[in-house]
C-alpha cells in the first residue's frame, strides 16, 4: 500500500517552487486595484538627504484591459476574439481589444502626470532621472498570438517602448530613443532629454 503524500511539516501545505510562487503573485496583483497600487507608490516618493531609487513594476496597461480612462474600472472577463493565446480570426474582436488597450494608455499618461506633479510638489522634478519603459510589445493582429513574435508580428511585439527625462542639470544631446532591452546600454545614455511642457 502506497503511503499518501505528504502535506509538508505540521500538517502545513507543500512548499511551491519559485515558478509557482511567482505566477500566483502575479495574477493576484492583476486582481487588485491596479490603480490604488500606483497612487501609493507615488505618494511615497519623498525627498531624503540621499538620492533615492524609486521603482515600481507596474501592470498598467496590461490584459485584460479593465480599467477606463480615469481610472474607474470595470466588470468583464476575458477579451472577446481571445482564446487560448490568441486572437481568433475577427478583425473586429481584435480593433475592440486594441480599443480597450489604448483607453488604459490613457490611463497610465494620466498616472505619470500625477508622478510629476508630485515631483514638482515635493521640489524633486528638476533633480530626477525619470525612466518609463514597458517590458514587452503585444499583436492585435487577428489569427495571432498575443506576445508570440512573427514575421507578421515582430514590428508589434518586438518594438518595446521606452522614454526618460533627464534631470535639468543634465547636459546630454537630444537623441532619438533607440534603447532595445535586449541591448547592453542603459536607457538613459541613449534616450532624448526632454522637458515637461508647463501649464
Amino acid at each position: 500500500m502506497a503511503a499518501p503524500a505528504s502535506s509538508g511539516s505540521a500538517g502545513r501545505p507543500p512548499r511551491k517552487g519559485k515558478r509557482e510562487a511567482f505566477l500566483d503573485g502575479f495574477r493576484t496583483a492583476k486582481d487588485d486595484n491596479l490603480v490604488a497600487d500606483f497612487r501609493q507608490f507615488v505618494r511615497g516618493i519623498r525627498p531624503g538627504p540621499r538620492p533615492t531609487l524609486h521603482a515600481i513594476h507596474s501592470l498598467l496597461p496590461h490584459r485584460p484591459w479593465r480599467y477606463t480612462a480615469d481610472g474607474r474600472r470595470y466588470p468583464g472577463g476575458e477579451l472577446p476574439g481571445y482564446r487560448d493565446r490568441r486572437w481568433t480570426d475577427s478583425v473586429w474582436q481584435a480593433a475592440q481589444g486594441y480599443q480597450r488597450h489604448l483607453v488604459q494608455v490613457q490611463l497610465v499618461d494620466r498616472l505619470l502626470g500625477e508622478l510629476l506633479d508630485q515631483l514638482e510638489q515635493r521640489g524633486l522634478y528638476d533633480r530626477s532621472l525619470v525612466v518609463v519603459a514597458a517590458d514587452h510589445g503585444v499583436s492585435f493582429t487577428p489569427g495571432t498570438a498575443l506576445r508570440v513574435a512573427t514575421r507578421e508580428t515582430f514590428g508589434e511585439i518586438g518594438a518595446v517602448p521606452c522614454s526618460s527625462r533627464l534631470p535639468a542639470s543634465a547636459t546630454v544631446a537630444r537623441r532619438t530613443c533607440r534603447w532595445r532591452p535586449w541591448t547592453s546600454s542603459p536607457p538613459c545614455s541613449t534616450c532624448s532629454a526632454r522637458r515637461r511642457p508647463r501649464g
